[in-house]
């Protein structure tokens, strides 16, 4: 394609996204560059990932279990991650154990945790009461690793959480550049770190 029909099309392709609505990321590719060096697609999320993304990483994650356990798989929860160079972490449950599967960009599992036998209580989950105790888990996760380690942390991510009896889970990254999930549970006593 030449520089000219490039720049046609790409024309061509921002005034189409923006009359269905669409978002149109600008960029720029010298134009010497090879095929190898131009995006190969531009995603109109803005980064995010799709539905689709999301769907196909928990099927992936749902057939690996069920393999590794011989038994059904069922997918609980899905969120975005980026420990062990994953891109999701999917949540799975078989023949009654559970385990956080994490999943690369590329479909690649990446690393499956296994958190043991799901517990079945029949009560529901413990009222949540806002931010501000979000914010005294992480608050307490922080201070937390920093005794542990000497060092200052700052907390990356916070979500709630089932596993180990926590209702947080904390995501705290030390000032070397270590990350550590610390799972906090009721009276922000932490239950475990990994």
């Amino acid at each position: 394609m030449t520089t000219s029909t490039s720049t046609k099309a790409i024309a061509g392709f921002a005034a189409v996204a923006l009359l269905g609505g669409g978002v149109v990321i600008g960029m720029t590719v010298p134009s010497g560059a090879s095929d190898g060096d131009r995006p190969s697609s531009v995603n109109s999320t803005a980064g995010t990932a799709s539905q689709s993304d999301r769907e196909r990483a928990r099927q992936i994650a749902r057939d690996h279990v069920a393999e590794m356990t011989g038994a059904s798989a069922r997918a609980s929860w899905t969120g975005r991650e980026d420990d062990f160079g994953a891109r999701w972490e999917i949540e799975v449950t078989s023949a009654g154990r559970e385990y956080d599967v994490y999943v690369s960009r590329s479909g690649a599992v990446v690393k499956v945790i296994t958190k043991g036998l799901k517990q079945r209580t029949g009560k529901p989950a413990p009222a949540v009461r806002g931010s501000d105790q979000r914010k005294a888990a992480a608050r307490a996760a922080r201070l937390h690793m920093q005794r542990e380690y000497g060092q200052p942390a700052r907390v990356t991510w916070t979500g709630r959480e089932d596993d180990f009896g926590a209702r947080w889970e904390i995501e705290v990254t030390l000032a070397d550049g270590r990350e550590f999930d610390v799972y906090v549970g009721a009276g922000n006593r932490i239950i475990t770190v990994r």
